[in-house]
């Protein structure tokens, strides 16, 4: 298989009257090119009108294809965005997986993290879209089986590399894959530092670092943290760690995603996060925060820069813009949804 050339991506998807549109930076300015409707002859669909959130898409970067999940991931749509009919095919998921709870785009491949029911083989794969009805491909997963009915999580795909996070077993385990093959080469297993408790919400890889964030439960209450792990060979560097309140609900942050190895947050009300990681970092970390023999090196929470969007809601979604150099914050307000761009 050769390999995809590194490009930037020319898309971004932002909610337009009352949907989601594919959108192409055209000199500066957002321009709508695509509606993702699921508009489609499927009775499973037709059962219950949806507007997906921006989360449950993932658009190629280096090939024109848009996969949306829908029906909390039951079904898997995909656009060709150069068809004018915008008319999405169905892809057939295996009979054991459950749900999609993650897709990234490499080429012509589709890969999806899964939740299996009874078969641990569709918890990671991928389909081929050249073909005419694309069937699932199991990647190799480890020799050991964990809890057969865990799903992974999230899928990135940086480069010419898959990364994945298998929540099947505690610790936690992430998977790195050589994506260039015929067949993909699991290249990295690693525990990272998880409880049983503890729910990944999210993942970004930037070009040195790579994040996980997730939330945890304890009786001492709850919180969410941020791991920061090397790209390369998943080491782990630091952690950004924050109590919450019991009942408050929206103190979490919602999305992660990456430009570069600037970091950025979704968080609510508290607006849009901004972290800023720089190459000679990891040894800072290991000198001001040591670690320490039960625990992992803390970031305070101050090095989390936040920006406050013009209009009031709060930031449930974030689309990067690596032409601009610029996020697209979703903003939401009671039903209403908007955008707002921040340049950072």
């Amino acid at each position: 298989m050769s390999t995809v050339p590194p490009e930037i991506n020319r898309w971004v998807v932002l909610p337009i009257s009352g949907g989601l549109w594919v959108c192409r930076d055209d000199m500066g300015m957002m321009k709508p090119e695509f509606p993702l409707t699921l508009e489609t002859e499927d009775d499973a669909i037709l059962e219950k009108r949806e507007v997906p959130g921006v989360q449950d898409v993932a658009v190629s970067s280096t090939s024109s294809y848009a996969a949306v999940r829908s029906q909390g991931g039951k079904a898997l749509h995909v656009y060709r965005l150069e068809e004018e009919t915008g008319t999405p095919v169905h892809i057939a998921l295996p009979r054991d997986m459950e749900r999609v709870r993650s897709a990234a785009f490499y080429g012509d491949r589709l890969f999806v993290g899964g939740q299996p029911q009874t078969n641990p083989a569709t918890r990671l794969g991928f389909f081929d879209l050249t073909q005419n009805k694309p069937r699932f491909t199991p990647l190799d997963l480890p020799d050991s089986l964990g809890i057969v009915n865990k799903p992974v999580v999230k899928v990135v795909v940086s480069g010419d590399k898959l990364y994945a996070i298998d929540t099947s077993f505690t610790p936690k385990l992430a998977l790195v894959y050589d994506v260039t093959r015929d067949d993909p080469e699991l290249l990295i297993q690693t525990r990272i530092p998880s409880g049983v408790d503890d729910n990944v919400l999210d993942m970004a890889v930037g070009r040195s670092y790579a994040a996980v964030l997730s939330e945890t439960r304890s009786k001492e209450g709850k919180a969410w943290k941020i791991g920061v792990f090397d790209s390369h060979t998943f080491d782990e560097i630091a952690t950004f760690f924050h109590r919450v309140q019991w009942s408050d609900t929206l103190a979490v942050p919602s999305q992660i995603e990456a430009m570069d190895d600037v970091f950025l947050l979704a968080h609510g009300l508290e607006g849009l996060g901004v972290a800023r990681l720089q190459d000679s970092e990891p040894t800072l970390f290991q000198k001001y925060y040591p670690i320490q023999p039960w625990s992992h090196p803390y970031l305070p929470l101050h090095r989390i820069k936040y920006v406050q969007p013009l209009g009031p809601g709060r930031v449930i979604g974030l689309q990067p813009n690596s032409i601009s150099g610029s996020v697209f914050c979703v903003i939401k307000r009671g039903s209403y949804l908007w955008w707002e761009e921040i340049k950072l």
